[in-house]
């Protein structure tokens, strides 16, 4: 049917065996009349069990959702105690299908309450970003500041003001000695963490500044701007490295893959767009969202590729080939944040005053989470996953706790 899933495999492994046990070609062993595998009328002296009668029935099931999910699962059936001894990898235990029914009820393991309600910003919040080592969250915001909370009891530690438009986009370095900050000033700064102090302002692009990333070194930055280029620069010097030009109008977001050698970027062009950081090559355009694409976000593990748009869907892509396997379609509105929960199980989406957790595998969603009056822009997790910020234009961040670890 020309599109492919994990599940995909186990349906060929089944038609092998039909075709192995019967000497019949796949072609002549299903029945488009009843919409049924006849494959049985033609075992003669191959006597086939109930039991492996089922399994090879449920292997070559129409419905993907209807078929075994993993290799494990086959296993499991045809012998429990082998497959429990099995080492399986993570690739096949993480591996995405569709979901057999995506509003089933939110789990226990995800359920998040509000700790901390930090008031301060005399505006929308755009982006808020959490220290490496959990300890501290950024934001910044249209009030053209940007303020440093502690996450343990919410309290503002300082603020740095120095940009002369809104801040739209805060990270930290690897290492947490660094912020940057990028603004609709067409400005990024770098910020010393220790003492608060501005170290360097970036000046290149032509228009807003929206997205900034850290590569995972932690030795250069990525930015993307409404001038339509992203632009890659090093760190310890400023300097500009590598203008990245194709899209065709603003860029929204930057992300680094984990390896820090593949860059993807998001367009109101409502393209996907990547890149080889090494010489700025355009290596494919993605296409499927219907509107623009406001963030994209790698996996931890660099497996997966996920966007969020104003189509109000989140799309999941397999870097591998850079294939869509999935698209999630649960909000009512524009898609503005996504964030990985740092085990790359669980998605955390932003949509209006509401925010979401979806697992990652089958786009099942896990959480709704209520609490903010107004839009939420900005979501982000803690680095052990304990802890969700959220900004929103009602001027506060939110912490939230998965109660899981409570």
């Amino acid at each position: 049917r020309g599109k492919a899933f994990f599940t995909s495999d186990l349906y060929s492994l089944g038609v092998t065996c039909l075709y192995l046990l019967t000497q019949v070609s796949p072609f002549d062993l299903f029945d488009p009349g009843e919409d049924a595998w006849i494959w049985r009328q033609y075992l003669a002296n191959n006597a086939v069990s109930e039991e492996t009668g089922k399994i090879l029935d449920q292997l070559i099931e129409n419905a993907t959702n209807r078929r075994y999910q993993t290799a494990v699962e086959v296993l499991t059936q045809l012998n429990p105690e082998a497959a429990s001894k099995l080492t399986i990898p993570q690739t096949i235990t993480k591996a995405i299908k569709p979901a057999a029914n995506p509003n089933l009820p939110p789990q226990s393991t995800h359920n998040w309450q509000c700790i901390h309600t930090l008031t301060g910003h005399k505006n929308l919040i755009s982006s808020v970003a959490f220290s490496p080592n959990g300890e501290v969250i950024a934001s910044g915001s249209d009030d053209k500041t940007i303020k440093l909370w502690q996450v343990q009891d919410g309290q503002e530690i300082v603020t740095l003001a120095g940009h002369t438009n809104s801040v739209h986009t805060v990270v930290f370095s690897p290492d947490g000695k660094i912020l940057a900050s990028s603004s609709h000033d067409k400005k990024i700064k770098f910020w010393r963490m220790k003492d608060g102090q501005e170290i360097r302002t970036l000046a290149g692009h032509g228009n807003s500044v929206y997205g900034l990333v850290f590569s995972p070194d932690g030795e250069t930055v990525a930015s993307s701007s409404w001038d339509k280029t992203i632009k890659l620069w090093r760190v310890k010097d400023g300097q500009e490295i590598r203008t990245f030009s194709g899209h065709s109008n603003l860029v929204y977001c930057v992300a680094f893959s984990p390896d820090g050698e593949t860059l993807a970027s998001s367009s109101w062009d409502r393209t996907i767009k990547i890149w080889r950081v090494k010489d700025g090559k355009l290596i494919r355009t993605l296409t499927g969202h219907t509107d623009c694409v406001r963030c994209v976000a790698f996996s931890p593990n660099g497996e997966f590729l996920a966007s969020g748009s104003h189509d109000n869907t989140i799309k999941i892509w397999w870097v591998k080939d850079w294939q869509e396997i999935l698209t999630i379609a649960g909000h009512s509105w524009y898609v503005d944040s996504i964030a990985f929960s740092p085990d790359g199980e669980v998605i955390a989406s932003s949509s209006n005053q509401t925010i979401k957790i979806w697992r990652v595998k089958n786009g099942q969603e896990l959480c709704n989470i209520l609490g903010h009056t107004n839009s939420v822009y900005s979501v982000n997790f803690s680095p052990e996953g304990e802890f969700l910020a959220s900004g929103s234009s009602d001027k506060t961040i939110k912490i939230w706790q998965n109660m899981m670890f409570v």
